[in-house]
């Protein structure tokens, strides 16, 4: 083998190299997800972010009435596809569970999530009311 032919066996190798390190860089970056959440699945973060918030017993009302707000105006429940709410739905109903359960929340609040959530989930209104008394038994 003459030293030019080396040379491009070497550069061939290296580009094979840094082909391979760009491909598991790029699959790494986009299987990563938090557990629960694939990370292209903006909804169910956002979800998640503001159940966090409306669990932790430190945050005051007007935190609990910013999540409330923004889960209202941005995160529609997903479809129903028959009678009751699909497994996708947990989050959601999770959401209005741990909001009723936070010892920050009071009743205009609760309210106040209840009449919102029906408006924009009507098909929802008996989950809804269903998971606001789940929480109101649960901080008796």
């Amino acid at each position: 083998m003459t030293s030019n032919s080396i040379f491009m066996l070497a550069l061939a190798g290296l580009g094979v190299l840094v082909l391979l390190v760009l491909v598991f860089v790029v699959v790494k970056f986009n299987s990563a997800d938090d557990g629960n959440v694939h990370r292209n699945n903006n909804k169910y973060v956002g979800i998640y972010t503001y159940i966090k918030i409306v669990s932790d017993e430190s945050s005051s009302a007007s935190k609990i009435q910013d999540a409330i707000n923004k889960v209202v105006r941005s995160y529609p429940f997903p479809k129903k596809k028959e009678i009751k709410a699909p497994p996708e739905a947990k989050p959601y109903l999770d959401f209005i569970f741990r909001v009723v359960c936070n010892k920050n929340s009071n009743a205009k609040l609760i309210a106040y999530m209840n009449k919102e959530l029906k408006r924009v989930n009507p098909d929802y209104k008996d989950e809804i009311d269903a998971y606001e008394e789940k929480g109101l038994r649960a901080r008796r």
